[in-house]
């Protein structure tokens, strides 16, 4: 790299994340990723644009809430004939003896004897629909639904405790992109909150080659939730990995080929 590189116009901070993160998962050089920050160029990183369901939870009979979208329940299999809101819902659970004992997971031994039992039931929706990221996970139907669940937005944890505190003040918007936000996000180098974001952008901010002209580049270069100085908590801060040497990204690169390599084989 030169004097004059494309890397060498970003803060120092963000220069070694973007060196670390290249060469961690790629294997790349310095000068592969100078490469990388000038051929982006103008051309800004592209948000997710995909149209965003009608998103709501309605408490059931059961006395769970169900994920719905434009009110029918993603969990659900069939609608009951000749009702409105009533559905079919069904569920296997399985398990293994150990010593006597039921367990649980998928850690059942190859040799364990399986038991299983499968039941259905049918849900009577209510009426009144909240916002999904305000149910307790306790109180949500168990199974699996064509959407994922938001986060939890309620709580006493220190998150969310610092989630309330941005929301209070930013509202519940992601900062970059105006979706409904769920992460907060924070910087891995000086620990302080930089602002809520939705899950597609607190998962690509931080690779990002743009200084400015690019909604992910300015976030980073002006985070909403520094005035407010809240520090991350220590229990949840990933440790950096530290740059890997050149054996270790030319290791990597070899990994990488081989991985393609053996992608394109016939089966």
């Amino acid at each position: 790299m030169t004097a004059a590189s494309a890397l060498d116009k970003l803060p120092a901070a963000r220069r070694a994340n973007l060196l670390r993160r290249y060469a961690v998962k790629w294997g790349f050089s310095p000068d592969q990723v100078e490469q990388v920050v000038q051929a982006s160029g103008d051309q800004p990183c592209p948000l997710d644009d995909r149209a965003l369901p009608d998103v709501s939870a309605i408490l059931a009979d059961d006395g769970r809430y169900h994920l719905a979208t434009n009110g029918k329940p993603a969990c659900a299999g069939t609608k009951v004939r000749r009702s409105q809101r009533s559905y079919r819902h069904t569920m296997t659970c399985h398990w293994w003896l150990q010593d006597g004992v039921r367990r649980f997971g998928n850690s059942m031994p190859m040799d364990a004897e399986r038991f299983e039992i499968h039941t259905a039931w049918v849900v009577e929706l209510g009426t009144e629909r909240i916002p999904a990221g305000s149910v307790a996970p306790h109180l949500r139907c168990p199974l699996p639904v064509s959407l994922m669940w938001p986060r939890y937005l309620g709580g006493d944890t220190p998150i969310s405790r610092i989630r309330g505190q941005l929301i209070a003040v930013f509202g519940e918007a992601c900062a970059i992109c105006g979706r409904a936000a769920q992460y907060v996000d924070h910087d891995h180098d000086s620990g302080l909150v930089r602002g809520m974001l939705c899950e597609y952008c607190n998962v690509s901010v931080e690779w990002c080659p743009h200084l400015t002209g690019c909604a992910f580049g300015d976030y980073l270069a002006s985070p909403p939730a520094h005035s407010l100085a809240i520090r991350y908590p220590n229990r949840g801060r990933r440790r950096l990995a530290p740059l890997p040497s050149p054996a270790q990204r030319m290791a990597r690169r070899a990994e990488i080929e081989e991985a393609a390599k053996r992608a394109r084989q016939p089966l």
